[in-house]
């Protein structure tokens, strides 16, 4: 990236500070989300699919196997 940046100083003939900041600021959005964004999917899918990824009123992990007998709930 900062290649890129730099061969775009060097070949164009105005320097405009702020649509370089929009990209490098874009780029790096990009490759946020490309990073987090599956994690929180597969998390979201895990509290749907699995109920001990949910917490209770009290604020405490569910136990896994919620049909337990020996846990109040």
């Amino acid at each position: 990236m900062v290649f890129v940046i730099q061969h775009i100083i060097r070949n164009v003939i105005f320097f405009d500070l702020n649509l370089i900041i929009i990209v490098v600021v874009g780029i790096g959005v990009f490759y946020t989300m490309l990073f987090v964004l599956p994690e929180q999917l597969v998390i979201l899918y895990c509290k749907y699919r699995f109920e001990s990824f949910n917490f209770d009123k009290d604020g405490n992990l569910k136990p896994m196997g919620t049909k337990r007998k020996d846990v109040i709930y």
